[in-house]
């Protein structure tokens, strides 16, 4: 198993360092007895050997990792969130150099992976198929509260619930 955490500086509204008194989140996993490594979030490549590292121990009989990706939120934290209330926005300035997809382009590029030109027509490719999902999804009528509690639900098979627990008390739906 790995456990990974996306340190991005915040819980909600509130540092990270006001949550915990631990300065590195990975330390944590000494308390279970498992490695901890820290990593470089808005790395691409580091993320994927720290993961992939993680990955063999774990299928070789090693035992679990945490991971702490450290990086920083850029953005709000949800649709409702206006991070300006509680932190300066000129440190997100400050991290906008080190943002993963211009650093991981820019990478691809002086490597000779990929060129400009190449990597923005993926990207356009990529923008033009979210946007055809996205309008496919508004094609289709909203789920019922009921429809995604037995989706969700009605997923965990009933003998692997407690003993004395019964199937749930909402209606199938279609039924009233």
């Amino acid at each position: 198993m790995i456990f990974l955490i996306n340190n991005n500086q915040w819980a909600l509204s509130t540092p990270v360092a006001t949550q915990t008194k631990v300065r590195r989140l990975a330390d944590k996993a000494a308390a279970y007895g498992i490695p901890g490594v820290r990593v470089d979030a808005f790395d691409v490549f580091a993320c994927f050997l720290v993961v992939r590292e993680a990955a063999e121990r774990a299928r070789g009989g090693g035992g679990p990792t945490l991971i702490e990706a450290v990086g920083y939120r850029l953005g709000p934290h949800g649709t409702a969130d206006e991070p300006s209330m509680y932190r300066d926005l000129a440190t997100d300035r400050l991290w906008e150099p080190l943002e993963p997809l211009r650093r991981t382009q820019l990478a691809l590029v002086a490597a000779g992976l990929a060129s400009d030109a190449e990597l923005t027509q993926i990207r356009t490719s990529c923008e033009e198929e979210l946007r055809e999902v996205g309008d496919s999804l508004d094609q289709h009528p909203p789920v019922s509260i009921e429809e995604i509690a037995a989706t969700v639900h009605g997923s965990t098979p009933w003998s692997l619930m407690p003993d004395g627990l019964r199937e749930p008390s909402w209606p199938k739906p279609g039924t009233r």
